[in-house]
C-alpha cells in the first residue's frame, strides 16, 4: 500500500498504475514511486551528486551520517526563544519553496535556519578550505549549488509576498533571544 498525497491509502503501485485520490473537494492524481514519473517531471541533472566518491575517513562518514534534517539544536533554541517571547509558529511546510523551518502565515513570514557549512556563511574563506580537502571539486560544486538554490528560494517567496528571514547557525547558537528578536520584529510589520 502506498499513502498519496490525497492522504488516502491505496495499493495502485501493485497494479503498476497512477491512481486518483479522492480528496474532500477535487480529485487528483497520484504517483507511486514505483511508476514512471508524471509528464513533465525532470530529474534535476545539474545537482551535485557524490557518485563514486569515499568519504574522507569512516569518522566522517559517521559525522555525516549523524546530520538531522529537521529538529536541529538551532531550530530547537529558536523555537524555545521564540515561546519565551510569547510568539507562536508552525514548523515546515512543505507546500513552500525552500522547506522553511519557521512559518508565521497571518504575517506571511518565513525562517531559514541556515547551517553555517551546508549554506556557505563567509563563502571566499569556507571554499579555499573546501578546496584544500577530500573531494574538493564535489563539495565546492555542492555548497555552491545550495547558495543558489537559496536565492532562487527566496526570489520565490518575496514574489508569492512571503518575508523571508535567514539565520545562521552560529548566530542562533551564540544568543537564541537576539535571532528570535529579529523574528519578531519581522512578525510586527
Amino acid at each position: 500500500m502506498y499513502l498519496c498525497p490525497g492522504r488516502t491509502l491505496h495499493t495502485a503501485a501493485r497494479r503498476n498504475r497512477p491512481c486518483v485520490a479522492a480528496t474532500k473537494f477535487s480529485f487528483k492524481p497520484c504517483w507511486s514511486p514505483y511508476l514512471a514519473r508524471p509528464p513533465g517531471f525532470a530529474m534535476n541533472s545539474h545537482v551535485p551528486r557524490y557518485g563514486l566518491r569515499t568519504p574522507a575517513s569512516p569518522a566522517s562518514s559517521r559525522a555525516a551520517a549523524a546530520i538531522r534534517r529537521s529538529q536541529t539544536t538551532p531550530e530547537v533554541l529558536l523555537s524555545r526563544a521564540l515561546l519565551s517571547l510569547g510568539i507562536r509558529c508552525r514548523l515546515t511546510k512543505k507546500q513552500l519553496p525552500g522547506r522553511p523551518d519557521f512559518i508565521f502565515q497571518r504575517k506571511k513570514v518565513v525562517v531559514f535556519c541556515d547551517g553555517d557549512f551546508w549554506h556557505g556563511r563567509n563563502w571566499p574563506q569556507r571554499r579555499a578550505k573546501l578546496r584544500a580537502g577530500s573531494n574538493a571539486d564535489y563539495w565546492v560544486a555542492k555548497i555552491d549549488y545550495n547558495r543558489r538554490r537559496d536565492r532562487r528560494n527566496r526570489r520565490l517567496l518575496n514574489e508569492a509576498g512571503w518575508t523571508v528571514i535567514r539565520l545562521w547557525e552560529s548566530d542562533i547558537l551564540g544568543d537564541p533571544l537576539v535571532a528570535a528578536a529579529r523574528v519578531a520584529r519581522a512578525c510586527q510589520r
